[in-house]
């Protein structure tokens, strides 16, 4: 049944009796009779006049659109707050798991990181506070929003009069408008700031996310953008191997083919000077002693074999036999002393005969030193695979624990662990795919992380210092082999694509921060 017209009293001057009005003239905003329409008064308005059958149909669909979107509205708020209550609940449950991390963190810790733990605390509790308040502000905000709302759509279904209904619906579209901007806010979690000495102790397993729908940004700890000073690229699958001959020269290799390659930088560009066929050998790593002869650690053979560069046949000869053990990682330091990590089969199956051990041979090739079990007789390594010595003697190692799942160790000049790194787990990659280890002229240690294409940067002692995101910026992607040079600058074997079957060795100067990190 069509509704019934509403009947409205002329407002016109000319006649002092009550007549219905006919006519609605936009000009003076009143409603007049067809009298009044005619009148002096008007005469010069007829432009401005609407029947009043048409005012009343376009304010009932004006009435009704306010209607929807205001319901529409209410509706998106109570799914606002649900969503905000138990965005709520779930940070209260990061900061009870946040709280017990730091204490299992301090568990083992020594007397000096006592104050550390304090400031940690006091800023967790800060922090939690100011959270919690802005997530009750933002709340309360959306609730008084909502009943506005409905307060206003209750008064605009009873109200009758023209006017007051205009002034009610346009209260209720800039409340419709506000609700929408406080759906759109966010409520932000700062970061703690800790000091340089424990970033690498905590900030491990702490996570302070800006936003819980993307993984965390590290913002303050991601390093400055590197300089790339040159590139190569070669038909390999992977670039294992790099060897420093100097620091515009470098040999690779990869250990599913039987060569080597010697590439020099001339003038920013990279350049393949030598290549060399390894016959029935294929190099895993490669190493250099300070005769530039190099010693090399090859797929499935239990031998440190070596290559006199001064030869032009270029030919193999057995230099250390590790007897059943198969070499991976080789470092030599300048005293000649060698740094090998032997495994007695590849994979990460590690049973109680299983031999997993780094091992230094002194210049004369005599067994110096070998790390492989704790005093307890727990084994250190599933699968040992690059290694160096820093410039304080400690002794680093990656260890490989499984797929895409890695770790730095670190051991005094006698073998006693001294910290291990897992890397900074973030809620995109929780783990941490570290290949390669090198260190620069200060002692920082630099590690790849192969899966997740960044560069880990520590000092000499294990702390944080940051992170080198060097994917899709520079097009360095699974950077599996990196050396650093006595410029300070760095060598990397990777890929300049995802999917990219071919390899690149990079040369790229490393940002690393101007004051020395201790």
């Amino acid at each position: 049944m069509a509704s019934k017209a509403r009947i409205y009293e002329c407002k016109g001057k000319i006649h002092p009796d009550k007549r219905p009005a006919v006519l609605l003239c936009g000009t003076c905003k009143i409603h007049i009779c067809g009298e009044c329409a005619v009148s002096d008064d008007h005469k010069n308005h007829s432009e401005s006049f609407r029947c009043l059958g048409d005012v009343d149909e376009n304010h009932v669909k004006n009435t009704d659109n306010s209607k929807e979107l205001a319901e529409k509205a209410h509706k998106r708020l109570e799914r606002k707050i649900a969503e905000l209550y138990e965005a709520k609940s779930s940070r209260k449950m990061e900061f009870l798991n946040l709280r017990k991390n730091v204490t299992d963190q301090f568990k083992d810790a020594k007397k000096r990181l006592a104050d550390e733990k304090r400031i940690l605390e006091e800023g967790l509790n800060t922090e939690e506070n100011i959270d919690m308040s802005n997530v009750d502000d933002l709340i309360t905000r959306c609730i008084k929003r909502k009943e506005t709302i409905r307060s206003l759509l209750t008064e605009l279904e009873e109200k009758t009069n023209k006017e007051t209904k205009e002034k009610m619906e346009s209260s209720l579209q800039k409340e419709v408008d506000a609700a929408s901007n406080e759906e759109k806010r966010s409520v932000k979690f700062r970061h703690l700031v800790l000091s340089e000495e424990t970033r690498g102790t905590l900030l491990g397993c702490l996570e302070f996310d800006e936003n819980t729908s993307l993984s965390s940004d590290f913002e303050g700890f991601l390093l400055p953008e590197p300089t790339i000073l040159s590139k190569f690229q070669i038909r390999l699958s992977k670039i294992e191997a790099i060897c420093k001959v100097s620091d515009s020269e470098v040999w690779i290799g990869y250990s599913k083919t039987d060569r080597i390659y010697k590439l020099e930088e001339i003038d920013g560009y990279l350049r393949k000077t030598e290549r060399h066929r390894l016959i029935e050998f294929q190099p895993i790593n490669i190493s250099a002693l300070s005769s530039g002869n190099l010693i090399i650690s090859c797929a499935g053979q239990p031998m440190i074999t070596t290559i006199n560069t001064m030869n032009s046949m270029y030919e193999p000869s057995l230099y250390i036999d590790t007897y059943h053990l198969l070499p991976l990682g080789l470092y030599v330091n300048e005293k000649d002393e060698i740094f090998v990590c032997l495994v007695d089969q590849y994979g990460f199956s590690v049973g109680k005969s299983s031999f997993r051990q780094v091992t230094k041979y002194a210049a004369d090739r005599e067994r110096a030193l070998v790390i492989e079990r704790d005093n307890d007789g727990n084994r250190y390594f599933t699968m040992p695979q690059s290694v160096i010595e820093n410039i304080n003697g400690d002794i680093c190692v990656v260890d490989v624990v499984d797929h895409h799942e890695s770790r730095l160790m670190v051991f005094d000049k006698n073998g006693g662990k001294k910290f291990e790194y897992n890397g900074q787990k973030t809620t995109n990659s929780p783990k941490c795919d570290l290949s390669s280890v090198t260190h620069d002229s200060k002692g920082n240690i630099i590690i790849s992380d192969e899966f997740f294409n960044r560069i880990h940067l520590l000092t000499k002692n294990g702390c944080f210092v940051g992170l080198l995101e060097i994917g899709k910026t520079n097009d360095i992607f699974r950077p599996f082999a990196i050396m650093c040079d006595s410029r300070d600058t760095l060598w990397i074997g990777c890929k300049s694509t995802e999917e990219d079957d071919a390899s690149q060795l990079v040369h790229m100067s490393m940002p690393l921060p101007e004051e020395n990190l201790q």
